[in-house]
């Protein structure tokens, strides 16, 4: 197997499990939206504890950097797997 064609099978690869990732995410909140019933009357109580409690911290936003990590340790992570699964299956065949 050339090193090419393992590249570019990694990123496919990675490309097909982030876009079911991404999939399952559009999917579940297309179903959260269709069978999610707000209830007006009983929520003032959680109304009213937003307007007049504050809270301090810090919130991490997802960065376009952690996604792309990502992607690149699951085509890092499937070439490593290919090539060890290749390496072992040339050493029972014996070449």
């Amino acid at each position: 197997m050339s090193r090419i064609r393992l590249i570019v099978e990694s990123l496919l690869f990675a490309a097909a499990v982030t876009a079911v990732v991404i999939g399952w995410q559009v999917v579940r909140g297309m179903l959260t939206t269709v069978y999610e019933t707000p209830d007006i009357l009983n929520q003032y109580a959680s109304v009213d504890y937003l307007e007049h409690k504050t809270s301090f911290g810090v919130i991490y936003e997802s960065s376009i950097w952690y996604v792309i990590g990502g992607f690149l340790l699951i085509a890092a992570l499937y070439a490593a797997i290919r090539l060890a699964w290749n390496s072992r299956k040339r050493k029972r065949s014996g070449n």
